[in-house]
């Protein structure tokens, strides 16, 4: 059974690590070696979809799509999702691989925002904020390098046929993800971590 866990707080998301105890069916522990956390990938709950054959976008946070990662049938999983309003959501354990990112799950914590990741659907300073904490936390346990927190469309390059084209299948977190407000954040509360150790 998957536990779901909210956290509002950086010092409740430090606590996330250890409060998990299961994850959906698809989940298996990490190796030793072989599946060590080397990367954090960074989701939008939306993604694009041909319908007709014009590329469209799904609604970022209908029920249905989130519900989809707590459920053991569930062909995809995911380490934690951020809402809207900063609140953060845990699915997942960090110990435990999870079915996000084609060929980057073994070693990678994905984490999904609640976004139509379009170009349109604009990031709430709330969202990149919490975001901004959970990495930082995610980074300090794992030792990542800044270099190693990468867009879901940075890692996946694969296409669908859609109007005569082919259009990437995975673009998320979008054109509108402040990837340059987010690494700042992180620099700076990595400088901060240092100067009170």
């Amino acid at each position: 059974m998957s536990v779901l866990r909210v956290f509002s707080s950086a010092a409740a998301i430090a606590a996330a690590f250890a409060a998990l105890t299961s994850a959906p069916a698809d989940a298996r522990a990490r190796g030793q070696k072989r599946d060590r956390v080397t990367e954090i990938i960074v989701h939008a709950t939306g993604g694009p979809f041909c319908q007709r054959g014009e590329v469209r976008f799904s609604p970022p946070g209908t029920a249905v799509r989130i519900k989809r990662f707590f459920e053991k049938s569930s062909s995809v999983s995911i380490h934690y999702i951020v809402e809207r309003d900063g609140e953060v959501l845990a699915s997942v354990p960090e110990d435990e691989v999870a079915i996000h990112a084609v060929g980057h799950n073994a070693n990678s914590i994905g984490i999904e925002l609640i976004n139509a990741g379009d170009g349109r659907d604009p990031y709430p300073a709330a969202q990149v904020r919490a975001l901004g904490h959970l990495i930082g936390e995610i980074r300090w346990r794992h030792g990542i390098a800044l270099s190693q927190v990468k867009g879901h469309e940075q890692v996946d390059r694969s296409t669908i046929p859609c109007g005569g084209r082919q259009v990437h299948r995975k673009q998320d977190p979008g054109p509108l993800f402040p990837w340059d407000k987010l690494k700042l954040e992180l620099i700076l509360a990595e400088a901060g971590a240092a100067k009170r150790r």
